[in-house]
């Protein structure tokens, strides 16, 4: 039905948030993934023991067990709150409880994440550790702002790097 192929187009989308955690993107990366999702062969499938869709409020809402899978990334949480615009564009995604994000060789968790689609930040909220080419870092609150390819740490921040562990810098999203 039209109201399936929407819910799934939307479903889609959500998935391309959680992509953009672990690096930097652009404008017109993003519109890359957006037609790549929708367009292309590979797909995002997200799967949890239950999901509720309110049409009114365009929201979505995957609890227990949540997977969100996709050729560049892997999340997984306990529950997985996505609020669509009125353009049916991600306009924030929640994941709550154990979250776990594995991309090529990085690696995030935390208590709970949340993407904003209007400013492109993803805020990781409580035990937030990212580790990624050996290094480790951990903070209360860390702050992607993935459109100025910048982060920012709060509370108990803690950097290691190995014996020759090379620069600081982030890598770029390629």
């Amino acid at each position: 039905s039209r109201k399936w192929a929407k819910m799934s187009s939307r479903l889609m989308v959500a998935g391309l948030a959680w992509l953009l955690l672990l690096g930097s993107a652009r404008s017109q990366a993003v519109t890359n993934k957006l037609q790549f999702l929708t367009g292309g062969t590979n797909q995002t499938q997200i799967t949890s023991a239950r999901l509720s869709y309110d049409y009114k409020r365009s929201t979505a809402i995957f609890q227990d067990n949540v997977v969100v899978d996709d050729s560049k990334v892997r999340l997984e949480c306990n529950e997985l709150r996505v609020v669509f615009d009125s353009t049916n564009q991600v306009k924030s995604a929640t994941a709550i409880g154990n979250v776990k994000i594995k991309s090529e060789d990085k690696t995030a968790t935390c208590n709970k994440a949340v993407y904003l689609g209007e400013t492109g930040e993803m805020v990781m909220i409580g035990n937030a550790k990212l580790v990624m080419q050996g290094k480790t870092l951990t903070g209360d609150r860390v702050t992607f702002y993935l459109n100025d390819d910048r982060v920012s740490v709060e509370g108990s921040t803690e950097l290691v790097i190995p014996s020759g562990g090379g620069d600081l810098k982030l890598p770029k999203k390629k």
